[in-house]
């Protein structure tokens, strides 16, 4: 019951965040339950799972109602030439994708500030390799489930989001949009793996590390960007004139970010080596 009330406060958190959010619990819902079809209808049997489902998707009626109402859509135009032929416009959605990519990872306050490619590149490779090995070793439904989910959200969400009005209002779609959707792609992988009681090895460990020097990276650029600037010094500690100074002082904040950057490390590290729990109903004797 406790996991479920967990799920039913995330979804309707996450309904209520952004415009595009009812739409994203609709997506991750149904992702899940294409992924396990008999669980899923196990899960629709119980009364706790019932309430839950209702809750959000009360909350999801709500907020999609309010969008509609006060046109929480509407975007900025710049249009594209209108002589452009539908297949030129999804040649140039489709060379936005590594945009896409680039700001899923990280886009602070706007497109023109991103996350360093040092960050960009171990999140891509990192999750690139996790889909890859996940797809691999599990059944040709759920890997199916799991290609298409990953081929969906970066290539054909940006065509048909931006494709029907590309000549009135422009290539609008910005990869952040589709963060909340993305953030599933590692977790459906990761569960895979959890499934096929695969080791992690060393691999955990370079995992682990890599992630937290790049989020330790990324967040000294951002600080370097307010407090001297990108075109300027790259110790973001120097004093330049009229520079900002945060209401605690720059080395107090990379100091406390850095420790909890290393203390999360170590606490997943920890995780990695303890022995996998198996409980009822984890092991699946079905021949093969």
């Amino acid at each position: 019951p406790g996991l479920v009330a967990v799920f039913a406060a995330a979804a309707v958190t996450l309904a209520l965040t952004r415009p595009l959010s009812p739409l994203w619990v609709v997506g991750i819902v149904g992702a899940l339950t294409l992924m396990r079809p008999a669980a899923a209808r196990r899960l629709s049997q119980d009364r706790m799972m019932r309430l839950s489902l209702g809750v959000t998707g009360v909350a999801v009626t709500l907020a999609a109602l309010f969008v509609v109402v006060h046109g929480s859509l509407a975007i900025e135009n710049f249009p594209l030439p209108s002589g452009l032929s539908d297949l030129q416009v999804a040649s140039l959605i489709a060379g936005r994708l590594p945009l896409h990519v680039q700001s899923m990872v990280g886009q602070f306050g706007g497109p023109e500030f991103t996350a360093p490619s040092l960050a960009v590149g171990v999140w891509v490779v990192g999750v690139g390799t996790l889909v890859c090995v996940a797809t691999s070793i599990s059944r040709r439904w759920e890997a199916a489930v799991l290609i298409l989910t990953v081929a969906g959200l970066l290539v054909v969400l940006p065509l048909v989001a931006s494709l029907p009005e590309a000549r009135t209002h422009g290539l609008a779609w910005q990869g952040r949009y589709q963060y909340p959707a993305a953030a599933g792609i590692p977790l459906l992988a990761s569960a895979l793996l959890g499934k096929a009681r695969t080791t992690m090895g060393r691999s955990g460990g370079m995992a682990v590390t890599a992630i937290v020097i790049a989020h330790l990276v990324t967040f000294y650029w951002v600080l370097r960007r307010y407090t001297v600037g990108l075109g300027s010094f790259v110790n973001a500690f120097a004093q330049v004139p009229r520079g900002w100074k945060p209401p605690v002082p720059a080395v107090v904040l990379a100091s406390l970010v850095t420790v909890i950057g290393v203390g999360s490390g170590l606490w997943l590290l920890a995780r990695l080596k303890q022995p996998l729990r198996l409980e009822a109903g984890d092991l699946d004797v079905r021949p093969v």
